[in-house]
């Protein structure tokens, strides 16, 4: 994703980017790189992603290390991808290109702390709207989400990491797991809310905002 400009990526693949650099920013300043860390950064930037993103991409810097996935993602191997270990590799290019020192750095954080501080005066997400969810998750594209679609959804964005955890430690990937399920309950939870006539399905009319 490094060599396409944001504006041609989909709304999947730059809540990817934005968790990627997020994650960077706290590394490179050797803070404790947690979900709530990467979405305050987000938020800081005037952006948001899906709230799994950050759950999902900290667990996995957690078990696999942020060394290790950026020195996998700029590696000549791995091919294919999309995943957030490529793009850990590809910011972490596009990062030292752009070259910041220790005082673009606090000039940074120093930014970020001023925006946080606005975002916690009131300012709001700009909210998905029904269009974007449809597009998101409505993998069998019938015009409808159904729980099936939900499924995969979550596995599309779950695959990658759990084909690195399955390498390593077996506890890490269940509690990885664990992580995956609590996800999707929560999705559960909320499709049967949005679920109006209680028909299975989600349409463009009801999909939540």
């Amino acid at each position: 994703m490094a060599n396409v400009p944001a504006s041609a990526l989909s709304k999947e693949q730059q809540d990817e980017l934005l968790c990627t650099y997020a994650a960077l920013v706290l590394h490179d300043d050797g803070a404790e790189i947690t979900p709530q860390a990467m979405t305050n950064l987000i938020k800081a930037a005037g952006c948001s992603v899906e709230g799994y993103w950050p759950m999902l991409m900290a667990k996995m810097i957690g078990n696999v290390g942020m060394d290790n996935l950026i020195k996998m993602g700029s590696g000549a191997g791995g091919g294919g991808g999309g995943g957030a270990a490529p793009a850990a590799g590809a910011a972490a290019g596009a990062a030292a290109s752009g070259g910041g020192g220790g005082e673009g750095k606090k000039e940074e954080k120093k930014v970020e702390e001023e925006e946080e501080e606005e975002d916690r005066e009131g300012e709001e997400e700009q909210p998905a709207t029904p269009e974007q969810i449809m597009h998101d998750f409505d993998f069998d594209k019938d015009g409808k989400i159904s729980m099936a679609d939900i499924h995969a959804f979550i596995e599309s964005k779950s695959k990658e990491e759990r084909s690195l955890l399955q390498k390593g430690n077996k506890a890490e990937l269940a509690d990885f797991e664990k992580d995956v399920a609590r996800i999707t309950e929560a999705y559960k939870a909320h499709f049967e809310a949005a679920d109006g006539d209680k028909d299975g399905f989600i349409d463009l009319k009801e999909a939540p905002v």
